[in-house]
């Protein structure tokens, strides 16, 4: 693989993965394919498992050998940027747009013909990769953080996120009030609290101690990790399988101030 090649050649060894949307099929690919070479995955928004979606066959388009090179240099531009900004919100939703991302983000990048052709082609092999590889996942060893917006528009988060959590083994799930696909905005110190958590995780053994200052969210039985002395981040375990959707979610504020996490029973 290639990243795995560029990680050895700077001399990277054993690096925490952090994927977001399609990114995570290409972290996951990496846990599952060389599980020595990766200390832990980080998982936001991603698509998990394949499912008929319409807006692959719209957006996979320009992929088509011949005939997408034709489209990339002449109306895809075009289209695309017709829609990118209600394409924009749409991810971002149901939280607003960041001004930083107005304000920075090159858009005349995103509407580049060798973007748009692979962009295509990322959405096309998407179902396909997803396909081959979620049979493969209960078998993922690793220390595992999923992120997720309840409110993803892009990705159903119950479909993918919930699910994943449930046949990965010792994997964390976050599932964030009020934002949406573009979690990794919003939420910046939660995801950078979860990669210290697993970089910590992986030099000593966690203690785990009682903590009253849980979400309310996560109205369950809980066992809690130390937050200074592991990064931030507490682990609520259920203690049955019957966990209602409330207690799954974490308001964005307060995921800033105690990233709270359940745990498989």
């Amino acid at each position: 693989m290639v990243l795995l090649e560029a990680f050895a050649k700077l001399g990277v060894e054993r690096p925490i993965i952090v994927g977001h949307s399609w990114g995570t099929l290409v972290a996951l690919a990496m846990a599952l394919d060389h599980p020595e070479r990766v200390a832990g995955l980080i998982l936001a928004s991603g698509y998990y498992y394949p499912t008929a979606r319409a807006d692959v066959a719209v957006f996979s388009t320009p992929a088509i050998p011949m005939l997408g090179d034709v489209m990339s240099y002449t109306v895809s531009p075009i289209l695309s940027g017709l829609l990118l900004p209600k394409l924009i919100r749409k991810l971002f939703r149901p939280a607003p747009v960041p001004q930083r991302f107005k304000a920075e983000v090159p858009r005349s990048m995103m509407l580049r013909p060798s973007q748009l052709r692979a962009s295509a082609e990322d959405t096309a092999l998407m179902i396909p990769a997803a396909a081959v590889l979620h049979s493969r996942y209960s078998g993922i060893q690793l220390p595992v953080t999923i992120v997720a917006g309840a409110g993803d528009r892009i990705v159903d988060p119950w479909q993918h996120a919930r699910r994943l959590h449930r046949e990965v083994p010792h994997s964390h799930i976050l599932l964030l009030q009020g934002l949406g696909h573009m979690v990794h905005h919003a939420a910046v110190g939660l995801v950078t609290a979860a990669v210290e958590t697993i970089a910590k995780q992986s030099e000593r053994p966690c203690v785990e101690v009682e903590n009253t200052s849980v979400s309310s969210n996560a109205a369950v039985t809980k066992e809690v990790l130390e937050p200074d002395s592991l990064g931030g981040i507490g682990s609520v375990r259920t203690p049955a399988p019957g966990l209602s959707e409330s207690a799954w979610l974490l308001s964005a504020n307060q995921a800033s101030r105690s990233v709270t996490t359940t745990n498989t029973p």
